[in-house]
């Protein structure tokens, strides 16, 4: 089943690819321009609010996840829509098929999320590992997904939303070991983190339609 599902995202990716889109080069990511039109402000902000909006709500997921709350489920629906507002705010540009195919990858980002807060509560290495390797696996999805971007580097993307993970499993080992303030650091800099993330996707789609984001 982890192959059929392996094949069906990368099928979909390529499909998008040759409809205009291609994976971007190994290159720094660049910065955005100085002078952005009200439309690129815009995106940017839509974006980056959906992600602080995650970054916040996976926070309150975990924390009762790890705390076995009846609060989880809720939150976990939360996630789910959050996911589906991050496809629709880039349907404009890539489409309906990349709108579910970037909201189907972060839904499963949720799901395995649960999976790591499950196995870092029961404290067996080797569920700890499975759960991880999952996770990791699905971001580099991810990250494959969002170098269609042209102007986006596909090694950069990648080591960003590893980092996200990195910062993730602080916070969830932090609580684990019953450490507020260190846990609470973790989420700080992961939140910035995601902010700076939001801005890379936003500037990439602004690069890759200048007609659509003139000043």
């Amino acid at each position: 089943m982890k192959k059929i599902h392996l094949i069906c995202v990368m099928s979909c990716l390529w499909t998008i690819s040759v409809c205009g889109l291609t994976f971007g080069e190994d290159i720094a990511v660049r910065e955005a321009p100085k002078n952005m039109s009200k439309a690129a402000v815009d995106l940017r902000a839509e974006i980056r609010g959906l992600f602080e909006a995650r970054t916040r709500l996976m926070r309150s997921y975990i924390v009762s996840a790890m705390n076995d709350t009846k609060e989880a489920a809720a939150e976990k629906d939360e996630l789910i829509r959050n996911a589906n507002d991050l496809g629709g705010s880039i349907q404009p540009y890539y489409g309906y098929l990349a709108k579910n195919i970037m909201a189907g990858l972060l839904k499963k980002d949720v799901v395995i999320t649960g999976d790591v807060i499950r196995a870092a509560r029961s404290k067996k290495a080797k569920d700890i590992d499975r759960a991880k390797k999952k996770w990791y696996a699905n971001a580099y999805l991810l990250a494959g997904f969002f170098a269609l971007a042209r102007n986006q580097s596909m090694g950069d993307l990648t080591d960003m939303l590893y980092k996200h993970l990195d910062l993730t499993w602080g916070e969830i080992q932090a609580i684990v070991d019953k450490d507020e303030a260190k846990s609470l650091e973790y989420f700080g800099e992961d939140s910035s983190h995601m902010v700076m993330f939001s801005e890379v996707l936003a500037d990439g789609i602004v690069r890759q339609f200048p007609e659509k984001f003139k000043l």
